[in-house]
Order: C-alpha cells, then structure tokens, then sequence
C-alpha cells in the first residue's frame, strides 16, 4: 500500500529518445527493451508479447507476480509503474486539487470522509478545512456520501461537515462550507516543525510527507525540497535540540537522495562517510552492487548527532521512509529506533526512473533494484513492527492538528522520550460507538 500520488523510492537513468514519430508499437518495444535489461525478474518475461496493446496494458502484462503486494482483502496491487509523461508539461505535480488528504469510512451503506490533513495555500484551507473535520455530505444535507468521487469533477462544492457523538452513537450535522474549485497547489511534503522543551528535553518535532527533493519531481536539477530540509535540521541544531521525533505516518516514500540527506542529517557524527545503503541489481548491470554513503558535504555538514529517534509510522509508511530506519539501524541500533503506530508497508525494492525527457510520451517505473543497510540487511519485508502499537485512524480518538502537544501520537513520542507511561484506548476496553460499527471500516487513505 501506498499512498499520495504513490511516490517511491527512486533513482533516475535516461534512454537515448528515438529521433523519428514515435508510434505505440515502437513504444512499446522501447518498454519491453528497458524491461527486459532492468527489471529485476527479467528472465521470467513472457517470451512472445502482444506490440498492439496500448503501452499501459502492454507494460502491465510483463510485470511479475512478485512485483507488489495484496491488499488485507487480497487484492494484488504492483509497485512497478508507468505513467504518461509530455514534454511540455512542467510537473505531474501541478494537476488541479483541492488539497486535502483523507481516511474513507464505511459504515453499511453510508460513506463518510476524515480529514487526515489539508495542503497550505489550496482551496481546502481557504475553505477552512481542517485536520480531524468529519465530511458527512456534498452539495446536499444527506448523510451519504458514497458519491464522493462527485470531488473528482474539481469544480466547486458545498462540503456538510459533522461531529461524532459518542453518547449517541452516531453523527452529527454541522456548518457547511464551501470548497472552490480545484487548482495547481504545491505538494510540499513539509507539513509541521516545532521544537519543545519539556522537563529539561529539547525535542525536535517534524512532520515530512514524501521523499522529494524539489517542486517538480521529474526536474533532477530542482533540490528546493532538499535545501528546505537541511534549513529546518539547521534550525534545530541552532535550538540545542537533543531529541527528534520524525513523523512519517503518511509518507509513502520518494527520492533516494533525499533519503540519504535526512539519514545524513539524523545519524551519529560517527557514521558520517560511512555506507548509507546498498543498491543490488540484475546481474546484466555492471556493476551489479551500488553504495552511496552519508555525505556530510551534500547537506552543509550539518548533523544533529543523534543517539536515539522517535518515528510515527503507519500501514502508509513505506519504501524511502523504511530505509531511513533500516540505514540507521547499524549506527543507532533498533532498540534505540523508536517506532509509534502500525507496522509499516515492507518495501525493500527501488526502481529507476526510464522516459523523462524522451518523446515516447510515457515514464517508466519497473522494480530494479533490492535495497539494503550497510549490514547488507533488509529484514523488513513484513514491514517495521512498532516498538508502542498505535491506530489513529479509530473513530473515538480526537484527532488535533499537527505538533500540537495533545495529538496521540506525538503525545506517546513525549511519555517515552519522559519516562511516562502511556494509556492506549483500544476495542477491547472501549463502550462508546457500538452503534455506528465502524471500528474497522476504514477504507485506504485517498486525497482530493
């Protein structure tokens, strides 16, 4: 499972382009060529394939059944990837939206959406959407909204917002507002950073959503994200910061440059310019085995030094994200690796990037490489199981905004980082929303 935009751990390779008109059939044997050289499960490819399909079904009957994962229902779903690419588009990244990300739940026949969280500067804040609000209709007084893919239109809409009564065991109906219509709203994966100083700690605390070293994530020249992220780890160094929670619960993953600078950045001073990760690939690339190491140069020798992390995870946390706990295992230790949440996806592939300034008209994102720590160990297949288990994602939590001090998850990272212990609201003990049976409808995260 993935998640916003399904971002993935990446490293970026060109093609020569064809000079002449590309059609589909040439496309796709510039596919199948890229596929049969890079993928990781190559020699399992079908021998004949089918050039009159168009290149997303014909790239999508070459992928392996051990590309990807199931779903808790069972449904396959593959990490591999391909996507239309056109040259005079500066960013996929600049398609309309709303800006704001939510958890579907289903309760019966009725659909209701949770405001997990809303983009700076979108229309979803103008509109005053907020972390937590409920989203019990659109443009009616209705409480069902299963229509809710009525928000892929991007036009404006009138949103009913809602609260849930525990007494009463069901929703509520609230103010409406009105959501403008959709727009190009910067995707930036900085969402919250606050410093606390609490009982003689100095606690850094950052909420960082993708992997994405700039604006454009197809421009391998654009490091605005990059260089925004050692400013703020600049910031807590200058602040004395002597404990950092790293959020990541819904950061699907994304660069691997940008993961080896928050690892450089994160890590003791004594494994700086030591191995950051291992990159293997199949055995026709030469070389087969690739290190990048944590290169104090590449993020203005600026290091935080430290000897234990605090990590908020979830089911959402994958690939890029993983590997930063992996990479830092050898240096830190897991048992001073913090995890708070859910297990996390068990990513432990990357992919190249094939197509980006080409004029096939599409990118190509295979599996081609497995990923490991200096260790050479990646034993997070199944995911990262937390050290304290968290679901924030159970109706009777209130849900605060980011880096405030009540929200669960950071208030959890606080009580271990104190010495508290921490009371966990579970099914078991809990007695107040039997009538909704909703505990465990929740439907994957989307965004709008």
């Amino acid at each position: 499972m993935t998640l916003f935009g399904f971002l993935f751990l990446l490293s970026c390779s060109k093609d020569d382009s064809l000079e002449n008109e590309i059609t589909e059939s040439k496309t796709n044997q510039w596919i199948e060529r890229i596929m049969r050289d890079h993928y990781l499960w190559y020699d399992e490819l079908p021998e004949k394939v089918d050039y009159s399909l168009s290149p997303e079904d014909f790239f999508n009957s070459l992928l392996n059944s051990k590309d990807g994962k199931k779903t808790e229902d069972g449904t396959p779903y593959f990490y591999s990837s391909i996507e239309k690419y056109r040259l005079d588009t500066k960013s996929f990244d600049e398609n309309d939206t709303y800006g704001f990300t939510f958890a579907k739940l289903q309760d019966n026949d009725m659909v209701y959406l949770w405001v997990l969280y809303v983009l700076p500067h979108s229309p979803a804040s103008e509109a005053g959407l907020q972390r937590g609000d409920w989203i019990l209709g659109i443009d009616s007084n209705t409480y069902n909204i299963s229509d809710d893919e009525t928000l892929e239109s991007g036009t404006a809409h009138d949103l009913l917002l809602g609260s849930l009564s525990f007494l009463e065991g069901r929703f509520v109906k609230g103010q409406t507002i009105h959501l403008p219509a959709s727009r190009a709203v910067t995707n930036t994966p900085f969402l919250c950073d606050s410093v606390y100083h609490r009982e003689g700690h100095t606690i850094g605390y950052m909420v960082y959503n993708s992997f994405r070293a700039g604006v454009d994530k197809n421009d391998l020249e654009d490091v605005t994200y990059d260089d925004e992220m050692i400013e703020k780890m600049t910031h807590f160094k200058q602040e004395g910061v002597q404990e950092f929670i790293l959020d990541l619960r819904y950061n699907g993953g994304g660069r691997l440059s940008s993961a080896q600078k928050m690892t450089t950045l994160l890590a003791p001073e004594s494994a700086l310019n030591k191995v950051f990760c291992i990159e293997e690939y199949n055995d026709k690339q030469n070389p087969r085995e690739r290190k990048t190491y944590l290169d104090p140069d590449q993020v203005n020798k600026v290091n935080l030094n430290l000897d234990h992390l605090y990590v908020l995870v979830s089911d959402y946390t994958a690939s890029a994200s993983e590997l930063v706990i992996n990479s830092l295992i050898p240096y830190i230790g897991r048992d001073h690796i913090t995890l708070i949440g859910k297990a996390t996806e068990g990513k432990t592939v990357g992919m190249e990037i094939f197509g980006i300034g080409q004029d096939y008209g599409y990118l190509l994102s295979p599996l081609s490489f497995y990923i490991f720590n200096s260790e050479k160990k990646a034993d997070y297949a199944d995911g990262f199981t937390p050290d304290i288990l968290f679901n924030e994602l159970y109706v009777n939590y209130t849900m605060y905004p980011f880096g405030d001090e009540r929200e669960q998850m950071l208030s959890l990272a606080f009580n271990k980082i104190e010495g508290k212990s921490s009371v966990i609201l579970s099914k078991s003990n809990d007695t107040g929303l039997r009538a909704v049976r909703c505990l465990d409808g929740f439907h994957k995260i989307g965004w709008f």
